[in-house]
């Protein structure tokens, strides 16, 4: 099936089919998928020769396993987070949840740079409710800190004494402006770079189209194996049917690996997991109701 200079790159089991039941994959299947690859992908990315031998072994034996299954489904994995999101009462998971003193602490601390600790000697004065606070800075644009750097939270005050029109209409207008200033304090993006606006069929029917995750096991597999491997060859053991003349690397670089490295960040498994936690809490609230 494949020519015989690339079976050095293709690990003993691969099998394409095996990845086509991710077609028809939910938010919870991909989850459970994503978060069987993450923390080894990260780690490839990374400097590998620093990877201690048991680490390896680890590796090695969690990526043949996903290779030989293709698509994991129904795993401890995916009870693991069912349970927990299933039994969660604090929502701490979800898109728009109560901060918790943890939070609240760890942030103030965190916050503690020489401009911020300005900010702590300011507030004692007696003047300070009538000085511009704007000009100090709003915690929905802080200076730079070490936790979460990837994360995008707002960081709210609402008067609950207010209606809930009047709040859902004033949180309305925040929320138009604060995506326009996000947007437009973005760069241009770039013909490589793929935005995930939401999932749904149509996204996970793209990213299986796309070979999202029999690239991804390539990738680790390669890298624990040490192989160099270009985007030509990689697109040639995923789209080996010769009658398909595209450039399959070009596919490779423009179409996979930007979804890819979006999908595989800490910051989008992070939002799947809080759109999955409002998905179920939804379901739950139907049942209560």
């Amino acid at each position: 099936m494949y020519r015989e200079d690339l079976e050095d790159y293709i690990p003993p089991r691969f099998d394409l089919a095996k990845y086509d039941a991710c077609i028809n994959m939910s938010l919870i299947g991909w989850i459970e998928n994503i978060s069987a690859r993450l923390l080894i992908y990260l780690a490839c990315l990374q400097n590998i020769e620093g990877i201690t031998p048991d680490q390896m072994k680890t590796f090695e034996e969690i990526i043949e396993n996903n290779i030989d299954m293709g698509v994991l489904s129904d795993t401890h994995v995916r009870k693991l987070i069912e349970g927990v999101i299933q039994d969660d009462e604090a929502d701490y998971s979800s898109i728009i949840k109560e901060i918790t003193y943890f939070e609240l602490f760890y942030l103030a601390e965190t916050f503690k740079t020489e401009e911020l600790e300005k900010l702590y000697d300011e507030v004692n004065f007696p003047v300070f409710p009538l000085i511009n606070q704007d000009s100090l800075g709003e915690l929905n644009k802080p200076v730079s800190f070490n936790m979460d750097e990837d994360a995008e939270n707002a960081w709210l005050k609402v008067d609950l004494t207010c209606s809930k029109k009047e709040i859902m209409e004033a949180f309305s207008r925040w929320l138009t402006r604060a995506k326009a200033e996000r947007d437009n304090s973005e760069n241009k993006p770039s013909s490589r770079e793929r935005k995930i606006n939401i999932f749904n069929e149509i996204s996970f029917r793209k990213w299986h189209a796309e070979k999202v995750l029999p690239y991804i096991d390539l990738f680790i597999w390669n890298k624990l194996k040490g192989n160099k491997v270009t985007d030509q060859e990689i697109g040639t053991i995923l789209y080996p049917d010769p009658r398909d003349i595209r450039d399959k690397g070009k596919l490779v670089f423009f179409n996979t690996k930007p979804y890819v490295e979006k999908l595989m960040s800490i910051a989008t498994f992070r939002r799947m997991l809080a759109v999955h936690a409002d998905q179920n809490m939804k379901k739950n609230s139907k049942k209560t109701s």
